[in-house]
């Protein structure tokens, strides 16, 4: 139910606003809102508050949200705008070159959706250099996510560990 959420949604931003507005503007740059489809499926709606671009982000196919979540974020996007009391401005769907190094769920896996949605979290919390290292260091399947996340929120910190073995090393 979408106003379930937002109602969740209104009651977290009262908590935050004094953090996030400054002088009728936002001072984060973009906000990263996992939401679950009907309960059985999770997605990220990114919303880019300076450039005024929002896009969702589906973990089957992180480049190509469909209409239906577009415009879900667009709503998501309108809501918090409103709420904030901010003149509504015209927002349009981003590109976002980078979500293409993102892996995606297998379409015949239909129960990890949350693990890559939080692994996706974290890749888009990074800088750019944070980016490129996250890239060429992903995880080879949703198990190594899932170790990884839990490494991570044990240690407090985002690491990578060298892998035990190198390519040469599985061919001989």
């Amino acid at each position: 139910d979408p106003s379930e959420g937002m109602n969740w949604f209104r009651q977290w931003l009262l908590v935050y606003t004094q953090n996030l507005l400054n002088d009728h503007e936002f001072t984060v740059q973009t906000l990263f809102i996992p939401v679950s489809r009907s309960n059985i499926h999770w997605i990220v709606l990114l919303i880019d508050c300076k450039n005024r671009t929002y896009t969702a982000i589906n973990p089957y196919d992180p480049m190509r949200p469909t209409k239906r979540e577009l415009q879900m974020a667009e709503y998501v996007a309108s809501c918090i705008w409103n709420e904030f009391g901010l003149d509504l401005p015209e927002f349009r769907c981003g590109t976002f070159d980078y979500l293409a190094d993102l892996p995606s769920q297998s379409s015949s896996d239909s129960i990890n959706c949350g693990v890559y949605v939080c692994y996706f979290l974290v890749f888009l919390m990074l800088n750019e250099d944070g980016r490129k290292f996250f890239k060429d260091n992903l995880a080879a399947s949703v198990d190594q996510c899932r170790l990884l996340l839990m490494a991570w929120i044990l240690r407090g910190e985002i690491f990578f560990v060298e892998p035990l073995y190198t390519e040469d090393d599985q061919a001989s």
